[in-house]
């Protein structure tokens, strides 16, 4: 019997057929009236579960809808904000390659400017000379070498900045006191392990650089 087609009715029709079958029950037997009552209530039953099933989906579907709108806006700030900030950012990071710049111009030009006290003190070219911070057994020295050897035993000038005392060439005995004065600077201002090789600068004058 499920394959019987009532496409053919119409609403009010397909109601009437209904009503009348129920009737007809109801005239047959209290058995067939008590059938077709469980029959249409299983039916009611059944269409009320479907409209709940249809109901609940349709307000999941309209919740991702929402959490789909709600991640794309959240996901369109972020990229909104991302953008505001490239700009900051990237002049943030021109600004502190600036002064790493400026305080490496800054370096350069003290060591030279110290490179060209001590020569000009003893009467060599800047080229010519190093200094160097140390600690040794002996105590905290600075010693000013020619030439580039890190390790010469053969100093021009020996300060213990521990002991105050110096050592130098003999043609530069003269020169003792200012020498201490300078060596001290030294020892107060440049950090432990400060070679500073006068080859390396990039001196213009090629007086400097003989």
């Amino acid at each position: 019997m499920s394959g019987l087609d009532f496409s053919a009715l119409t609403d009010d029709q397909l109601v009437e057929l209904v009503r009348e079958c129920c009737r007809e029950a109801v005239r047959r037997s209290p058995a067939a009236s008590a059938a077709i009552e469980r029959m249409m209530l299983d039916e009611a039953e059944k269409v009320r579960v479907a409209q709940a099933a249809t109901a609940t989906e349709a307000a999941a579907a309209r919740a991702r809808e929402r959490m789909r709108i709600a991640n794309e806006a959240a996901a369109a700030e972020r990229a909104r904000q991302d953008a505001a900030t490239a700009g900051e950012r990237a002049a943030a990071a021109r600004r502190a390659a600036e002064r790493e710049a400026e305080a490496a111009q800054r370096r350069l030009a003290a060591e030279m400017a110290l490179l060209r006290r001590v020569a000009s003190e003893i009467g060599r070219q800047p080229a010519e000379i190093s200094i160097l911070h140390i600690r040794t057994r002996y105590g905290r020295r600075v010693m000013v070498n020619a030439g580039s050897d890190r390790f010469t035993r053969d100093h021009l000038v020996d300060y213990n900045a521990d002991t105050r005392q110096i050592s130098t060439k003999a043609s530069l005995v003269t020169k003792k006191p200012d020498l201490i004065r300078i060596a001290a600077e030294i020892a107060t201002h440049c950090a432990i392990d400060t070679f500073l090789v006068g080859a390396s600068y990039p001196w213009h004058s090629s007086q400097e650089t003989r």
